[in-house]
């Protein structure tokens, strides 16, 4: 028996690495059942969101796949423009998670963002414990592997990721390059310009 029942992690996943592996790890330490909402849904082809949700879930649960009693990965539609912090976010994210895992969550865990501390309300999350642990633990941000992926760098890549999905390396980089911003970038590389 663990100490919560039920944890909540939530995040963009563009695309899923140590860092955030850490949270899950920490999460499933101190929980019987974790949830992982990946959003938005909706969102993909875009420079800060260039995978589609089936994608990134796709990676969370390769990693996992000999945890899938344990973890529950699901996609969250966005509510609001991604430049809104509003309380209602909060709410909507609560909802799914209790929807999903038919109680609210008793933990959430997430890293040290401070507009995720904006989202919830305190009286909604009375009786719900909250984990934050610091980015700092693992320097490493998706930006960063995203621009790896771009410059064909699976040596940098590959020390931020589980090697489970190392398979998926070619597919990553190539859905990444379908993607305008991420062409361009390629196209500075190749042109000497970056």
């Amino acid at each position: 028996m663990k100490q919560y029942d039920t944890g909540l992690i939530i995040g963009r996943f563009q695309h899923f690495h140590l860092g955030h592996q850490a949270l899950v790890g920490r999460a499933l330490q101190l929980c019987d059942k974790v949830l992982i909402l990946v959003g938005p849904s909706e969102e993909h082809g875009t420079y800060r969101d260039p995978y589609l949700v089936s994608t990134r879930i796709e990676v969370i649960t390769t990693v996992y796949n000999d945890k899938s009693d344990a973890i529950i990965v699901k996609e969250i539609p966005n509510l609001m423009r991604k430049e809104d912090i509003m309380n209602q976010w909060g709410n909507y994210v609560l909802g799914k998670a209790n929807s999903y895992l038919h109680q609210m969550p008793s933990l959430i865990v997430y890293g040290d963002d401070e507009y995720r501390s904006k989202w919830f309300q305190e009286e909604d999350l009375k009786g719900i414990a909250q984990l934050v642990i610091p980015r700092s633990k693992i320097p490493i941000s998706a930006t960063l592997l995203r621009e790896a992926l771009v410059r064909d760098d699976f040596g940098y890549w590959s020390k931020f990721v589980d090697k489970k999905i190392y398979g998926m390396y070619h597919r990553l980089r190539e859905e990444l390059l379908t993607t305008e911003s991420y062409q361009e970038m390629y196209q500075n590389i190749l042109n000497g310009n970056l």
